[in-house]
C-alpha cells in the first residue's frame, strides 16, 4: 500500500476483504467490516541489511506475510527466491531470511 493512498485504498475494498498495511499507518480504525493486518515492516527489516537495501528487503517481508496468510509452504517460498537469484548467494539469503522474519510476527487486528 502507498502511504498516501492507503486510506482511499482501504475505503473502496469490499466488506469481509482483508487489508495489509505498513502498521504506523493505523488503517483499522477507518472500517469495522475488514480484516487487517498490521506488518511492522521498517521493525522487521531492522538489522536484515543496510540502509540502502531496507525498501527493497520490505518487498520480502511482504513476500513472507502473504505466503503466511496464505498458507504456502516456506520450502516453495525459498525454492523460488533461490531460483530468482541464482547467481546471487548473498542476496538469495538476505531475502530469505526476511520471507522468514514476516513470519514470525504477523498479527490480525
Amino acid at each position: 500500500m502507498n502511504s498516501e493512498t492507503a486510506q482511499e485504498d482501504v475505503m473502496s475494498l469490499a466488506p469481509g476483504a482483508a487489508a495489509l498495511y505498513d502498521e504506523p499507518l493505523n488503517l483499522s480504525s477507518l472500517r469495522n467490516d475488514l480484516i487487517f493486518y498490521a506488518v511492522p515492516y521498517d521493525k522487521l527489516v531492522h538489522g536484515l541489511s543496510e540502509a540502502k537495501l531496507r525498501k527493497l528487503v520490505k518487498n520480502m517481508i511482504y513476500v513472507g506475510v502473504v505466503a503466511k496468510l496464505l498458507d504456502i509452504d516456506m520450502a516453495e517460498v525459498e525454492k523460488a527466491i533461490r531460483k530468482q537469484f541464482a547467481k546471487k548467494a548473498k542476496a538469495a539469503n538476505l531475502n530469505m531470511a526476511a520471507a522468514r522474519r514476516a513470519t514470525t510476527t504477523l498479527r490480525r487486528i
